[in-house]
Order: structure tokens, then C-alpha cells, then sequence
């Protein structure tokens, strides 16, 4: 093979690359999915199992996780935070990816909750 035929062949490869990994990232995300209060019931579920009450937490933050390739903004998971009434510096945050699965629960600052581990940052 010659190397201007390889060099096409290579152009070509990529340029089918680029859709495909767009066309996986949307699977894994959603495209305007809305807020991301949508999990709610699933972060509630999983502090229960903690023993802390949704409803008892001061400062309840959702962030969205967002991933934008060539203008298209594709939600990668979404972020919950809030402090429990018993930690007075720091929080309990629960990750999720865009379909609300749940990836990590954590402790944060000098709140410590029996069953979730405790990152210093």
C-alpha cells in the first residue's frame, strides 16, 4: 500500500471515528434531560440506608455533570450534596451517572456517617 493510499485510509478511519464516539457518549448520557432533581428518590433511598434523613439536610446542592463535543452537551451523571444535621463542617455527597445509578457516596470536611467512607478533599 502505498502512503497517500494510507494516508486516505487513515483520514477515513477518523473521520468515522468522531460519530461513533459521539453516538456512545449519548448512550451513556442523555441530551437535555432536564434537572437532575430527577434522582431524587434514589439519592433518598440510598441516605436512608445510612440513616440520614433527606429532608434533615442543610444546603441541598445538584450539579450536573455535562460533556460537550462539537456543541453537542451531553449529561455524563449528576451530583447531590448536603450537610447532615451531626456534621457541622463538611457533607455527604452521592454521584450518579445520567440514568441516576448511583457510582459513590462519601463524607467530606469532618463529617463522618457510619457506612459511607470519608475523603479528605
Amino acid at each position: 500500500m502505498r502512503l497517500n493510499d494510507m494516508k486516505a485510509l487513515r483520514v477515513t478511519f477518523v473521520s468515522t471515528l468522531a460519530p461513533m464516539a459521539m453516538a456512545m457518549s449519548a448512550l451513556a448520557g442523555e441530551e437535555n434531560p432536564g434537572s437532575p432533581d430527577k434522582c431524587t428518590s434514589v439519592v433518598s433511598e440510598q441516605l436512608k440506608v445510612l440513616g440520614v434523613n433527606m429532608a434533615s439536610l442543610k444546603n441541598p446542592q445538584w450539579l450536573t455533570d455535562n460533556f460537550n463535543h462539537r456543541g453537542v452537551n451531553t449529561v455524563s451523571g449528576y451530583r447531590f450534596y448536603g450537610e447532615p444535621p451531626t456534621c457541622t463542617n463538611g457533607e455527604i455527597a452521592v454521584e450518579m451517572n445520567a440514568l441516576c445509578g448511583i457510582s459513590d457516596v462519601y463524607t467530606t470536611g469532618e463529617c463522618r456517617i457510619k457506612g459511607a467512607p470519608h475523603y479528605w478533599f
